[in-house]
């Protein structure tokens, strides 16, 4: 009998993500001038679905891309490679216990973060790389 190849797939789409509420610590350490966190933080993604239809702005929306190739063996095995791209945006206006210094002045206290304060988003570079068996 001749030997089967393998089969080569591939996969494109596009995702929804939802974050727990998360501690986020802002330093400056090369001054000092501020050292502070936010404690349970809302967040959410950022789909960027008005673009969808656009090709050329094809990696703008939150996506994943794979590929994979099963060796079509007696194991079944397989072996893939996955992008994930995500967008992390913290709530404005939201009421946060902020704890820490800024230029020296303590504090911990519930406080209003509003856009002129801090606005805080992690869209252009929360990637993830994966290789699984499968």
């Amino acid at each position: 009998m001749g030997r089967h190849r393998g089969t080569l797939y591939l996969s494109w789409g596009y995702n929804r993500d939802w974050y727990t509420r998360s501690d986020i610590r802002f330093r400056n350490s090369t001054t000092d001038d501020f050292d502070f966190t936010f404690h349970n933080a809302k967040a959410h993604d950022h789909p960027s679905m008005s673009d969808f239809w656009k090709v050329s702005n094809l990696t703008v929306p939150q996506y994943d891309a794979t590929v994979g190739y099963m060796f079509n063996d007696k194991h079944d095995l397989g072996i893939e490679v996955s992008w994930n791209h995500l967008k992390y945006v913290v709530d404005d206006n939201q009421v946060m216990r902020a704890s820490g210094q800024i230029r020296g002045f303590r504090f911990d206290r519930d406080t209003l973060v509003t856009p002129d304060f801090v606005h805080l988003q992690h869209t252009n570079g929360n990637n993830y790389l994966m290789v699984n068996l499968v």
